[in-house]
């Protein structure tokens, strides 16, 4: 019972939903399915459209990317047992929802889905944009008394501007950054899971929820040493902030509170793309890629086992339009196909993730898949 309780605890103090009188704002950008493939998001994998996210620096290179409107789904959690799960909170059934996460040592969900209104474009000059809109849902639910469920909608529009310092054949230097804005509207509840199913049912106006609005920027640099060596960082929210306001669903205010500012991070990688000439373009690309997602856990209080930010990839690329891709994420194995028809592209990936503190406390499977167009 007390590891139930402590698992609960964490969840609640590291996920984006809180208690109201200490909400704070978590930006859900995640990375592309491609990425997810390999670990995530890499300081050094700037040569397409979602570099704009993992380093602003991809914008210093000049090259021209664009992403139309596509569907991205991501999904987390036990996923064979949804259907008896769905059954027990529909039948108020606390025995079997009870075998169910004793099963699985407690119930972790999400969900995230970005639909049609997402895309962008990166010009040869160096400028770049993106519009991004996601749904997501988060859910913990160590015991049937004990629960967290968080849902809601994010949009955020990012412009950026990249500088080549350096540009000779053998040695490229470049810095960028991106300003941000975004606003989300969040639902929150904690507390036993079947009243609140309940509670959706009877009495869905008093729901806890949140508005917020925020700006922010992110700074980035890249060295690639003749296109084979690569070193990137990247300086998330350097300095972003957020204002929150607190309400029901029922009576939604909009007076928002003082500016908080959010956590910042600093990532760091490094690759190294093989050459491929040997392989008379059967082969186009293939580059490994390893990643400290943040240096600043590695002083002072250290909450989370620095352990987990440590991730490393790799991607090989057959014919231009077969991609297979895996690599470590929070300690668990990620993988990840991918399929590219001209400017269709169809990505698929299975990784783990971990949701506590240490490595093998609190486990989580996600699947993801995106179809859509990209340039």
């Amino acid at each position: 019972m007390k590891k139930t309780i402590l698992r609960f605890l964490v969840f609640t103090l590291v996920s984006f939903g809180a208690a109201a009188s200490d909400y704070v704002p978590k930006l859900h950008t995640t990375p592309s399915v491609r990425q997810q493939g390999f670990g995530g998001f890499y300081t050094t994998d700037v040569y397409n459209f979602y570099g704009i996210f993992a380093n602003p620096t991809t914008l210093a290179l000049k090259k021209e990317h664009a992403l139309y409107p596509s569907i991205d789904l991501n999904l987390a959690g036990p996923l064979k047992d949804v259907k008896n799960i769905v059954k027990s909170l529909s039948d108020g059934d606390t025995t079997l929802l009870s075998k169910i996460i004793e099963k699985n040592n407690g119930l972790q969900f999400g969900m995230n889905v970005s639909p049609l209104l997402s895309f962008g474009k990166i010009s040869p000059i160096g400028l770049g944009w993106a519009f991004n809109t996601q749904v997501f849902m988060n859910a913990s639910v160590p015991s049937v008394a004990l629960s967290d469920v968080n849902l809601g909608l994010e949009s955020s529009f990012r412009l950026g501007f990249g500088f080549r310092l350096i540009n000779t054949d053998n040695h490229f230097l470049g810095v960028g950054a991106t300003g941000k804005a975004f606003a989300q509207f969040a639902a929150s509840n904690t507390g036993n899971i079947i009243d609140f199913i309940q509670k959706i049912k009877d009495d869905f106006s008093s729901i806890p929820a949140y508005f917020s609005i925020g700006y922010g920027i992110d700074l980035g640099a890249y060295y690639s040493l003749c296109n084979r060596l690569d070193i990137g960082f990247t300086w998330h929210d350097a300095l972003t902030f957020a204002h929150v306001t607190e309400s029901t669903i029922g009576d939604l205010k909009f007076e928002f509170g003082k500016a908080q500012k959010l956590d910042s991070k600093v990532s760091c990688g490094v690759a190294y793309r093989f050459p491929v000439d040997w392989s008379n373009g059967i082969i186009t690309s293939f580059k490994v890629m390893a990643e400290y997602r943040d240096i600043t856990n590695l002083f002072g209080d250290q909450i989370r086992n620095p352990v987990l930010d440590f991730a490393c990839g790799t991607e090989l690329v057959v014919g231009s339009f077969v991609s297979v891709r895996a690599g470590i994420n929070d300690m668990y194995p990620a993988f990840g196909v991918g399929l590219a028809m001209k400017n269709f592209k169809l990505d698929f990936s299975v990784y783990g993730s971990e949701l506590g503190l240490e490595p093998g406390s609190t486990p989580c499977l996600n699947s993801s898949i995106f179809i859509g167009f990209t340039y």
